[in-house]
């Protein structure tokens, strides 16, 4: 295709060059081979459409690195594309942040491992997977249970929310904790402060 074939086709996305949206569908590979035939002969030719695609390409990148990283999966191979472009160019695309959040990647099809907790005697302790969401089962019969905290060691908070008893146990669904001691709290509303006492506790060591 030549050039001044290719800038005509762009008229329609309000002037000669691809615009954020033709960007973001070309980083993500969602355009057929016509349509990206004719970015990838403009980027070819266009310093400046090339400096916004690695502004994309930069903040995707980083949104997905920071995603892998806190679930422990391995960074992706680079893929090559037909053009270079300049190393200097600047990061974040601010344009494209919602749809980058939205497609970061997280493993599909990961169910939530089931902990079971039993009000004990001393102190309740069990055991999870560290990286998997949690399917909390706890014993809560008798307690106007209505509001879970879940800290760290360290006291600080982890997860919190509203529950409600049924048939004498809480069940909630947490996303995923590092490995470490957590303690699981019951309580009839948000504590006001740390030191409130908790209805029920339990251990949990994630590892």
């Amino acid at each position: 295709m030549r050039y001044s074939e290719t800038l005509l086709s762009f008229e329609d996305h309000d002037g000669s060059h691809p615009t954020e949206d033709d960007l973001e569908e070309f980083v993500f590979g969602r355009l057929k081979d016509g349509a990206l035939d004719e970015i990838e002969e403009h980027l070819l030719i266009c310093e400046g459409c090339r400096r916004r695609l690695t502004e994309t390409e930069n903040f995707v990148a980083s949104t997905r690195a920071a995603a892998r990283k806190m679930l422990g999966a391995p960074p992706p191979t680079p893929k090559p594309r037909r053009f270079s472009a300049p190393a200097w160019a600047l990061a974040g695309a601010f344009a494209v942040a919602v749809v980058a959040l939205s497609v970061a990647v997280i493993p599909k099809n990961q169910a939530a491992q089931v902990v079971e907790l039993m009000a004990e005697r001393g102190a309740s302790q069990g055991t999870a997977a560290a990286g998997r969401p949690l399917e909390l089962r706890l014993e809560a019969a008798g307690l106007n249970a209505k509001w879970l905290e879940l800290v760290d060691a360290q006291g600080s908070r982890v997860y919190s929310g509203e529950v409600s008893v049924s048939n004498g146990s809480v069940r909630r669904t947490v996303p995923a904790l590092a490995a470490g001691q957590v303690w699981i709290r019951l309580y009839t509303q948000p504590p006001p402060s740390p030191d409130t006492p908790p209805l029920r506790e339990f251990g949990l060591a994630v590892r």
